[in-house]
């Protein structure tokens, strides 16, 4: 048996002179019991779903004329206002060097869970917080 869910991902942004730019991802998704009977699995999955429609959301709204979207989901993330601080030169090579320890697929991880295609685009809180989830996978 299965378990369909809807993830619904909805953001709407100011445009200066302009009003309001929204854009919606909507998707169902196929739970089998199997992996709805593991947490661990389901919440991937759920993860993976969000990542695909923040990343469709992001196309859509900067496809549109004189939308700027690069790296919103970066700081929606970081939490620290309009401007964060970006990954340090030493965090960049402390991700790929962790990564390469753990075999990482890097790319993949960044574009699903940050929503950016190089650590250098990370920012500062979110490099960090990258370094300490490689690092766990070291130990175990």
């Amino acid at each position: 048996m299965t378990t369909r869910l809807t993830v619904s991902l909805t953001r709407q942004d100011g445009q200066p002179g302009d009003g309001n730019s929204a854009a919606t991802c909507q998707m169902e998704i196929d739970i089998d019991d199997e992996v709805n009977a593991d947490a661990g699995r389901l919440s991937d999955r759920l993860q993976q779903a969000f990542a695909v429609c923040r990343r469709q959301v992001d196309r859509e709204l900067a496809s549109r004329p004189g939308d700027i979207v690069e790296n919103r989901h970066a700081r929606s993330h970081a939490g620290s206002g309009p401007d964060p601080r970006p990954a340090t030169e030493a965090q960049v090579r402390a991700i790929h060097a962790i990564a390469s320890k753990t075999n990482t697929r890097l790319a993949s991880h960044l574009d699903e869970v940050y929503g950016v295609s190089t650590p250098q685009r990370l920012t500062l809180k979110q490099a960090s917080e990258l370094i300490g989830k490689l690092k766990e996978q070291l130990v175990h």
